[in-house]
């Protein structure tokens, strides 16, 4: 890559190697991939999330691992940095790719593969056979590398959670390498590893030559990647040989399952201080670093200084510090602090440009510095150009659905067309088949009348009115085409508009001009006031209609397809990944109260309404599957049994129905409930149907049709409810500002949680069944002990009357649904805030979670649904 060494630097092997294969945005190419041993340890380990180390000779050296416990076998036997804490992180940052990179040849820009030979003369499928690989490179340096496997990713998304933490501990990490190791990150960066791409078996080669074109051919023995039987070498007479390495060296080629530990790629962070930066020194640094004070150091604490003046982008050995440098250039950053994400980031998938310094110093990324004066490249930015990103390639998939369907469209009305003209064309053939038929019979009985007259001596008749005498009246056409009976006719094109079934929409939505935009609460800054920001996110509406508020909302057991029912009668289906409008299902008269996918066909949704039935629909197709009648009010609850077989609908009149699900034959109908049914579900294993009525609820076995439980003790209305994800017992919050835990089998009473001063108006269960989230008109969110009622969490920042609440199938989040049209989201193990989300235009009606949950989605009264997404949200 032209620029990135000066003549007074000759770029060792690993360097130009890592220099010549970043671009492929993988992560820092490791000439050396084999793993190995850490100062101190006693066995050998592959790259791990959190190890801190740096590169010697193309290989990383782990130094420890701040992702892990000092007991950890990785860290036992080494001396750890002083005041070391564990890095705390979010799994969902994760990224896990398998097959992240095929079995290749992967080469630098300036390289192409030109040939692969066989010894011999025999086929390069032969198993066994010796290989020659031909390279041609058109630069003065090139970088090959061959994988013989496919190799594996796990990524920690970019996100501040790990540069924070470095910047925190950078200082006593190089104080660890000054003490420790009697070296310095001057001469060995420290890196922080946040991902590993891995693979089994590799070939590694680099090479740097005055001539600017020549070939490199690499022979590999019979399944043999060790150093002995891998050999590389210029072609055309060049002199000297391309540096080349492959391993492991104790690979075995008959192992079918190989491990993969050899990293390939290491994405990792790295950190640079502003030159001539003073700080303080701490712990572990030796004497012999420390100079004397200076005249103006007002606490007399030694000092350092840390760096020479900043070098310019051509003494730069890799990409990363080009970046630093370009922080440190254009901010007031004290140190900076960047990741290969960051680079990769910029660019998609895309080759990074052979000008990286020219690149930057002309787009300007944003940079942003944090209150201890670290710098790196704007996250939120990053965030913004990834949904910039999805939405552009959904626009463009938008828009080829669009042009096919117009194309289908012009293909069926010109099919149509071609038929009636054939049709008409039909029609005038055998009009004029008929006429000169007529007029030959004419002539015929002309001639022989004549003669019959002439022999009897009648006279002639008058001609036929319309004609000459003699000839038949032509039917009257317009435009001279006469069309006979059954002739298709020209047709409404927009006829299926009221088709009740329902059509798809593939359509850009506009969004009002007071739906859009959103913004994050991250927490206060110094002086409290909120740090809040503006947030990209998907936002579902309809601009068609004036749809109204969202009744409903429930995702696809695939997670494919978001269904939600309306005020105006329709039911709405989005597609999840693009955020467009499918469908719109037209069956219902009325409000559509409840909706809910069925748990085990993706394209099974029952919905109930207030026109007091309710519906199964097939959502691939928008047709009616059936409708299930009966109720003598409106449908208010429906629900699906987890086996998928039988269907439950609750009305107000207080009668609840179970349905076959396949026939739609009615199997139990349940009478006594004294009100609306507010509430219907069954248990997990689906021998229950708990159904909320008024201050009770009551438990049926929906198989034998018997009442086997009553849950009765609130002293008001219950608003919510539900069971616990194993279904053995059920919540409850009510008018009486009280929740409840019941028995889940018989609705006995077991734990009373008197922790609010208002209605209690949502319910949560964790996954685990162990806690219980309630949230109230009071405008609190309390966390209790499920068994003991014991609270653990109380959480009223900004507050507002709760109105849902959600827990992710992880287990690590709540989040709460506000009045105000905010989504707040907290960490349930430490009840820290993590954020507040502000978009909608009016109180929150649903949260749920999408099947992978990776977003969550709310819906309002404004009449939209929101989804945002949680990687999002932890980046920062």
């Amino acid at each position: 890559m032209a620029g990135i060494f000066s003549d007074k630097h000759e770029a060792a092997a690993w360097q130009v190697y890592a220099n010549q294969l970043s671009p492929k945005g993988h992560g820092l190419p490791l000439f050396d991939p084999y793993p190995t041993k850490d100062v101190g340890a006693s066995e050998r380990f592959d790259v791990q999330i959190g190890d801190v180390g740096y590169i010697v000779d193309g290989a990383f050296r782990r130094l420890f691992n701040v992702a892990l416990s000092e007991s950890h076998p990785i860290n036992r036997g080494v001396e750890m940095p002083e005041n070391f804490t564990k890095l705390e992180y979010n799994e969902r940052l994760l990224r896990h790719r398998e097959g992240y990179l095929t079995a290749q040849n992967i080469f630098s820009k300036s390289v192409t593969q030109t040939g692969v030979e066989a010894s011999g003369g025999g086929s390069v499928s032969t198993a066994g056979a010796n290989l020659s690989y031909q390279f041609n490179c058109q630069s003065n340096a090139g970088a090959i590398l061959m994988l013989k496997d496919s190799a594996d990713a796990l990524f920690a998304s970019s996100n501040s959670t790990f540069k924070d933490y470095m910047r925190d501990n950078y200082e006593y990490w190089r104080a660890y390498m000054i003490q420790i190791l009697t070296m310095s990150d001057k001469d060995y960066p420290l890196l922080l590893v946040n991902g590993a791409v891995k693979t089994s078996n590799w070939i590694t080669a680099s090479w740097s030559e005055k001539s600017v074109t020549h070939g490199v051919s690499v022979q590999v023995q019979a399944g043999n990647v060790t150093q002995a039987g891998v050999t590389a070498s210029f072609m055309h007479g060049v002199s000297g040989s391309p540096a080349i390495k492959s391993g492991p060296p104790d690979f075995d080629p008959t192992d079918p399952e190989p491990k993969k530990t050899q990293c390939v790629f290491l994405p990792c962070y790295k950190a640079k201080f502003r030159p001539f930066l003073w700080m303080k020194v701490v712990a572990h640094a030796g004497d012999h670093e420390i100079p004397d004070n200076q005249d103006d150091n007002q606490d007399g604490s030694p000092q350092i200084e840390q760096d020479p003046p900043l070098p310019s982008y051509d003494d730069c050995h890799d990409h990363l510090d080009i970046l630093l440098n370009y922080i440190l250039k254009h901010s007031e950053a004290d140190i900076a602090i960047a990741c290969t994400d960051d680079i990769a980031d910029l660019f998609d998938d895309d080759d990074w440009p052979e000008d990286l310094q020219g690149y930057l110093d002309e787009q300007m990324p944003r940079i942003d510095v944090d209150s201890k004066k670290a710098g790196s490249l704007s996250i939120e930015e990053s965030i913004r150009r990834q949904h910039r990103r999805h939405q552009n390639a959904v626009d463009q998939e938008l828009q080829a659905a669009m042009a096919a369907e117009e194309a289908a469209r012009r293909a069926e009305q010109q099919a149509r067309e071609e038929t009636e003209a054939l049709a008409r064309e039909e029609a005038e053939q055998e009009a004029a088949i008929q006429a000169v038929a007529a007029h030959t019979a004419g002539e015929a009985v002309g001639a022989a009348t004549s003669a019959v007259r002439a022999e009897t001596g009648e006279g002639a008749q008058p001609p036929a009115e319309g004609g000459e005498a003699g000839t038949a009246a032509v039917p009257n056409t317009q435009d001279g085409v006469g069309n006979p009976p059954g002739t298709p006719q020209d047709r409404d094109q927009d006829q299926d508009m009221d088709d009740p079934r329902g059509r798809s929409y593939l359509e850009e939505a506009i969004i009002p001009e007071n739906l859009r935009g959103a913004s994050i609460i991250l927490g206060k800054d110094e002086s409290g006031h909120p740090l809040t920001t503006e947030w990209p996110h998907n936002l579902l509406y309809d601009n068609s209609s004036e749809g109204g508020a969202v009744s409903s909302l429930t995702v696809s057991k695939d997670g494919s397809h978001i269904a939600a029912g309306f005020e105006d009668t329709f039911i709405r289906i989005w597609d999840t990944r693009t955020s467009v409008l499918t469908y719109r299902l037209q069956g219902h008269s009325d409000i559509v109260w409840s909706t809910v996918f069925s748990p085990t066909e993706n394209d099974k949704l029952l919905s109930g309404s207030a026109d007091r039935t309710a519906i199964v629909w097939n959502v691939k197709t928008g047709d009616v599957v059936r409708t299930l009648p009966d109720h003598d009010g409106d449908v208010w609850a429906v629900a699906y049994a987890p086996d998928g077989k039988m269907i439950a609908t609750g009305s107000v009149d207080g009668s609840v129905y179970v349905w076959d699900s396949v026939t739609g034959e009615q199997k139990h109908h349940f009478t006594g409930h004294a009100s609306v049914i507010l509430y219907l579900a069954f248990s997990s294993s689906g021998d229950r149907l708990v159904c909320g009525v008024d201050t009770l609820a009551r438990l049926w076995n929906p198989i034998s049709g018997e009442q086997v439980g009553e849950i009765n003790g609130h002293k008001g209305i219950i608003w919510c409810m539900a069971f616990s994800k194993d279904g053995s017992r059920i919540a409850t919050g009510a008018e009486d500002h009280t929740a409840r835990i019941w028995n889940g089998e018989d609705g006995e009473e077991l734990v009373i949680l008197r922790e609010h001063t208002a209605p209690v108006w949502a319910v949560a269960w964790s996954p685990d069944g162990t806690r219980v989230a309630t949230g109230s008109f009071d405008k609190l969110v309390v966390v209790c002990d499920s068994w003991t009622g014991t609270r653990l969490h109380l959480f009223r920042d900004r507050p507002s009357v709760v109105n849902a609440l959600a827990w992710a199938d992880e287990g690590d989040f709540i989040v709460a649904g506000l009045a105000d049209g905010a989504v707040k989201f907290w960490d349930n193990d430490s009840g820290k805030f993590i954020a507040e989300l502000q978009g909608h235009k009016d109180k929150i009606k649903t949260l749920t979670f999408t099947r992978d949950g990776g977003n969550i989605l709310s819906s309002s009264d404004d009449g939209t649904i929101r989804s945002w997404n949680l990687l999002d949200i932890l980046r920062l």
